[in-house]
């Protein structure tokens, strides 16, 4: 296995700013894909449904006229029956924020990715039908040379992600909130929780006080900073625990924990488990 360590300041090898995927009958089930993960969004719309996902650490159904979102750094695992089709969006940050304000971007960014790290919609007949609707339009335009196609697969991708938003619980009060400090506190950590793990750090970053970043963090998150970037530390180390075959030491090393005892005694605090029973519960997940 690999490490699966991630340059959140670009997209991997294998991404385009954006890629609709017709999901076709497979015999094998995508059996031969091993657990991966990517820098960009991946949407999975399921026409027909059959088998699992597992994303990070849920273990989700395929089922019928849903949607599943796996967001950028998240692991994943599909296994899905025979007959299952449906659509996969492939897209980055930079090509949804194409038509976005930051402050719309960075409120959807919480929701789609922070607040949610996986998460899923079973939709009831005629929105999914609108839903196909958005998707085969996209289609088209991916397949015609005609001026402005860009700009109309970003806003036909827009309204899919916001039918998809709208049923994601914590919307409202995400929604209508403005402070851009906290809002882009979560990106920060997850592009810079290796190298920052202090508060003041990400405060010098966003050039604010720690008082008011909590207060922020307090009425958006209903935590601290100090937790959001313990969980981000978390999140990873489960992440490195189940996908990769490094030690729990050099574990600790590629996440900036220069005290290997000191990261045991950590996970242990977070847990209550140690380190290695963990790894071994977590790696039950993909048996």
């Amino acid at each position: 296995m690999s490490a699966y360590a991630i340059n959140y300041h670009y997209d991997d090898h294998t991404s385009v700013p954006f890629k609709l995927v017709r999901l076709k009958p497979s015999p094998d089930g995508d059996r031969n894909t091993p657990a991966h993960r990517h820098n960009y969004y991946e949407l999975f719309i399921f026409t027909e449904g059959g088998g699992e996902h597992l994303i990070d650490f849920a273990k989700l159904k395929v089922r019928e006229k849903s949607a599943h979102l796996v967001p950028p750094g998240s692991v994943h695992l599909l296994r899905r029956d025979e007959r299952t089709k449906g659509y996969v969006l492939l897209f980055s940050r930079e090509f949804y924020f194409l038509q976005l304000t930051r402050t719309a971007y960075l409120r959807n960014e919480n929701i789609l990715n922070f607040r949610n790290r996986y998460w899923e919609v079973v939709f009831e007949k005629e929105e999914f039908t609108q839903l196909v609707e958005r998707l085969e339009c996209i289609a088209r335009e991916t397949e015609s040379e005609r001026p402005f196609q860009q700009e109309i697969i970003c806003h036909e991708l827009n309204l899919i992600l916001y039918r998809l938003m709208r049923n994601v619980s914590d919307t409202t009060s995400l929604a209508a909130n403005t402070d851009l400090a906290a809002l882009e506190l979560p990106y920060l950590i997850s592009r810079h929780f290796r190298e920052f793990k202090q508060v003041q750090q990400y405060c010098n970053l966003l050039n604010i006080s720690s008082e008011e970043l909590n207060k922020q963090c307090k009425a958006v998150f209903a935590k601290t900073a100090s937790v959001m970037i313990q969980e981000q530390l978390l999140l990873e180390s489960k992440r490195l625990f189940l996908h990769s075959d490094l030690s729990i030491k050099e574990i600790a090393y590629s996440l900036g924990m220069e005290d290997p005892s000191y990261y045991s005694k950590w996970i242990k605090k977070m847990t209550g488990e140690n380190a290695k029973i963990l790894r071994a519960s977590l790696r039950q997940l993909y048996h």
